[in-house]
């Protein structure tokens, strides 16, 4: 029965650790995503602000939505 015992509480214990490494794992996926939009948001802070690009060049270099840059041009007024 010990060995039965201890088996179980292996695998739970196992399936646990497999769901934890599964979060954590999702988490830096949605970290990396994060860190790649603001890298967007301010490479096209810099094509619209300090290059003076227009918004369809920055739309094509960046693939940031209209809607987006809208949004940058808004917010440094």
């Amino acid at each position: 029965i010990e060995a039965v015992l201890i088996n179980k509480t292996d695998i739970i214990m196992t399936y646990g650790q497999q769901l934890r490494q599964e979060g954590m794992q999702q988490g830096i996926q949605q970290g990396m995503e994060q860190g790649m939009q603001q890298e967007k948001l301010e490479i096209a802070k810099n094509m619209l602000f300090q290059l003076h690009l227009g918004m369809d060049i920055v739309q094509k270099a960046t693939s940031l939505s209209r809607e987006e840059l809208e949004e940058i041009q808004a917010e440094e007024k």
